[in-house]
């Protein structure tokens, strides 16, 4: 949200990717020749300067975009204790070279923390020498009201018409917004946030059942969905889902398997996850009682990943038609089988009609709250012990299956 301020400092802070280039535009705006800084934290780098006879605060951030959203909340919480009571500025360094549409997606994501406006207080700078722009970059320019400026960071090249332009277009902001600033609401979850831009959603679609997991990806991605493909690889598809970037990746069976084979796959599967983690693993059911094998199928699943896959872990049920549901969710609840299967899954259990497409925005947000409220999701790290061999590029590409970046558009209008 935006207050008017009190003080009188300009608070300037820096996000980006390329950690070298946000500290040689600190050195430029500050006339510093080193690294040294103010306040010095794994999030944040503090340095103070002036501009004429006015100081000002200068907050480099981290690699925002390489961290899953819980972790940059944690960190935007911290923002105020650094530049009081919080920025009136959000420089964006962006290199068109390698500027990805969902690097786009990440740093909406991370500026919506800061409200509904918060675009209003932001100016991108291209570091790129050339007139030539990507297609992200000229969008995200676009959300920012077209201010933009292109500055050379190569130190020998950097001018003071560079800087002399840069800290007018700061004032001029400044003079825009009237000298208001940003604050983040520790209250809200940026992911009930009434119109947020929510971050990514990584799921994991568990199970034997290859038919219904490649079903319910494609009921969910539609066109995004390559596939059906072969049970015996994992296949990662997304795409845009009711406004936010949804990542399926299909799991092949692990029952049966050797337990290092196992559990090579589910480090494989996490970490193609990275840096966010699993946000749900989904055991993909028909809607029928369970059979042996489906219960010692999750049994593997639960083996292989260890016990806090507890917490991120649900029944998705797949059918075609409405019809007899509630009859036989209510006999489900009283056969034993089906009983510790659904105990195994603290009781976390959706209905999804692949068919129906008014029930997509429902069950992402069911799937979504599988999870713990403010908890980051499943990540490497949570594994006790990681397979010793790691994956080699050549494996990843191969492992990553589908990619298509073609955007979604789904319009619902009642959920679950």
């Amino acid at each position: 949200m935006a207050t008017s301020a009190a003080e009188s400092d300009l608070r300037i802070v820096i996000l980006g990717k390329n950690q070298d280039e946000k500290t040689k535009l600190t050195n430029l705006m500050t006339g510093r020749k080193d690294d040294a800084f103010l306040k010095t934290t794994s999030s944040f780098d503090c340095v103070c300067g002036e501009w004429g006879e006015n100081p000002f605060t200068l907050i480099k951030t981290g690699d925002v975009l390489s961290q899953s959203m819980e972790n940059v909340q944690r960190d935007m919480k911290m923002l105020g204790t650094y530049c009081p009571p919080g920025p009136n500025v959000l420089l964006l360094l962006v290199n068109p070279s390698d500027f990805t549409e969902a690097d786009r997606h990440k740093v909406r994501s991370v500026i919506s923390l800061f409200g509904r406006d918060a675009f209003n207080y932001a100016i991108v700078i291209t570091t790129q020498n050339t007139e030539k722009k990507s297609n992200s970059v000229n969008q995200l320019v676009r959300e920012c009201g077209q201010r933009n400026l292109r500055i050379n960071l190569d130190q020998k090249l950097s001018s003071d018409y560079d800087l002399q332009n840069l800290m007018e277009q700061i004032e001029n902001l400044m003079r825009e917004n009237r000298g208001r600033y940003l604050t983040f609401d520790v209250e809200t979850d940026p992911r009930d946030a009434p119109g947020s831009i929510k971050p990514p959603l990584n799921l994991v679609f568990c199970g034997r059942h290859t038919a219904r997991k490649a079903s319910a990806a494609h009921a969910i991605l539609k066109d995004s969905y390559g596939g059906p493909f072969s049970d015996s690889e994992i296949v990662r598809s997304q795409g845009e889902v009711c406004g936010r970037q949804v990542s399926i990746l299909e799991l092949p069976p692990l029952y049966g398997k050797a337990k290092e084979a196992a559990k090579k796959e589910a480090y494989t599967c996490v970490s193609l996850c990275e840096p966010e983690g699993v946000h749900a693993f989904m055991l993909v059911l028909p809607l029928e009682c369970p059979t042996k094998q489906d219960l010692k199928e999750l049994e593997t699943i639960k083996e292989t990943f260890r016990s806090k896959i507890d917490d991120f872990t649900g029944i998705l049920f797949t059918v075609e038609t409405n019809a007899n549901i509630s009859a036989v969710l209510r006999f489900l609840q009283e056969n034993r089988d089906s009983q510790e299967l659904l105990q195994s899954c603290r009781g976390q259990y959706l209905v999804f009609n692949v068919n129906n497409k008014q029930q997509l925005s429902g069950v992402l947000k069911g799937v979504e709250k599988i999870r713990p409220v403010r908890s980051d999701g499943f990540t490497k790290e949570m594994f006790p012990k990681a397979p010793v061999k790691r994956l080699t590029r050549h494996e990843s590409l191969l492992y990553r299956g589908n990619l298509r970046n073609e955007k979604l558009e789904l319009y619902v209008n009642s959920a679950v």
